[in-house]
């Protein structure tokens, strides 16, 4: 196929993928207040754990435009998730032409055991989130009272969901650079 086809393609396949990401985007704008509530859950959890200690525990908007920036945000973090079907599957279509036959079977089955890894991660993520929240806000001194502004807690909540999925995804990593020979298991034992 030349080089034009190829962009062309490309260009076809982003901009199904962007479509995508906008209907999403536009479920999780109608949908936001339901979303926010889960994101803010491990939050009250930990709010309602420092009343009864007697710490006073905020989140808080800190400028004028954050409620829409906020909302903005959590909608194109919903878009981006619910079109993740989408977009991965067009990112397939691409690649998978370049790829041969054995390599298309190994990519199936990375994925095929990515998918459930990378949701017990997020799950994980979710579960301890209460208690790693409750430990950091403990280190309030007293007498002060601890305002955690919003975006600060969002970016908070999705990095920590990131890390526990990538983790969960790192045996995976090790055992495809294994597989792949560029990473053996008698340099791993070193």
């Amino acid at each position: 196929m030349p080089l034009s086809e190829h962009l062309r393609e490309l260009r076809s396949r982003l901009a199904k993928s962007l479509i995508a990401i906008g209907l999403g985007m536009v479920v999780g704008w109608i949908g936001y207040d339901r979303i926010f509530g889960l994101i803010r859950a491990p939050f009250d959890t930990v709010v309602e754990q420092a009343a009864a200690q007697g710490r006073d525990v905020t989140l808080a908007f800190t400028g004028v435009a954050d409620p829409f920036v906020m909302q903005m945000k959590v909608a194109g973090v919903t878009g981006v998730l619910l079109a993740s079907p989408v977009w991965l599957y067009q990112l397939w279509r691409f690649v998978t032409p370049g790829l041969h036959r054995n390599e298309r079977r190994w990519a199936l089955g990375f994925a095929a055991i990515a998918t459930p890894l990378f949701l017990a991660g997020a799950a994980l993520a979710y579960t301890v989130l209460p208690k790693g929240l409750d430990i950091l806000l403990g280190f309030t001194p007293e007498q002060i009272e601890n305002i955690v502004s919003v975006d600060r807690y969002l970016s908070f909540f999705l990095r920590m969901l990131l890390i526990f999925k990538i983790n969960f995804l790192l045996p995976m990593l090790l055992v495809g650079l294994n597989l792949a020979e560029v990473l053996s298991a008698a340099q791993l034992r070193a």
